[in-house]
């Protein structure tokens, strides 16, 4: 093809007239042969390139394999504190990082289900949790102490917390010599007014709250469920043995 290229291009072999478009064929031909030559470079550098992406995003996903066996293993043999392990496991996950810049397709999908399987547990955790350790009070006067009890020092830490921060602004003043503009192409938000928001502190649809994490009403939802247990309990403990065995196994599983 080259030497057909290089004949047609000269001119002076191929006499000038009625065989003009012979001269042109070559050209075509030669052009459309090279044009595949680096059509074909190209896919081969397209796919060496993808294969080395791929054995490092593997090795990203081997090391990690690694470190957490490391992990493991200093939990179970060396007994490790759970905080020194936390420190060092940050510390590991910025040498994948570093090591493996761009290359954790495979170790970011592990972490992806990781973080569904633990968000699927979530709400179980939470139902159980709250309906078991209500239920294992048994007195309601007890309760009722311990419910006082934590809304007060919540209300309390809240309370401190917002103080500090007006404090510090104030001290600080945060803010000063900054000069900003709103944006003009935003809906306002509407906010709800004070009974809305009472409203959707109680359950409604379990399965919907579930579903859109919302937890308030869950939790208002597992305290209604075991103060009706203690109530029963304290009067036919023997009806309602079955439901509290199988809330304290599935607490005991979650």
């Amino acid at each position: 093809m080259n030497f057909l290229l290089t004949i047609a291009r000269k001119g002076s072999i191929l006499p000038s007239n009625n065989k003009t478009y012979i001269t042109c064929g070559f050209v075509e031909i030669g052009e459309s042969y090279e044009q595949t030559n680096v059509l074909s470079d190209e896919n081969e550098v397209n796919q060496q390139t993808k294969e080395r992406v791929e054995i490092l995003d593997l090795g990203a996903l081997a090391l990690t394999a690694v470190f957490f066996a490391l992990l493991y293993y200093l939990h179970k043999k060396k007994h490790v504190d759970f905080g020194v392990r936390t420190i060092l496991a940050v510390g590991l996950g910025l040498i994948v990082g570093l090591a493996f810049k761009g290359h954790h397709t495979y170790v970011a999908a592990v972490g992806t289900i990781y973080a569904h399987v633990v968000s699927a547990v979530v709400i179980p955790l939470l139902i159980f949790s709250i309906i078991s350790s209500i239920t294992n009070l048994g007195n309601s006067v007890r309760l009722k102490q311990i419910g006082l009890k934590t809304v007060f020092f919540l209300v309390l830490n809240t309370f401190i917390a917002s103080l500090i921060t007006l404090i510090a602004g104030v001290a600080t003043n945060i803010g000063s010599g900054v000069q900003y503009e709103l944006a003009t192409d935003y809906t306002a938000k509407e906010v709800p007014t004070f009974v809305n928001t009472v409203i959707s502190l109680f359950p409604q649809n379990l399965a919907a709250h579930w579903s859109n994490g919302e937890v308030v009403p869950i939790v208002v939802f597992c305290i209604l469920v075991a103060v009706s247990y203690n109530k029963i309990a304290a009067k036919k403990p023997e009806e309602v043995a079955p439901f509290k065995k199988f809330i304290d196994a599935g607490d005991l599983v979650m």
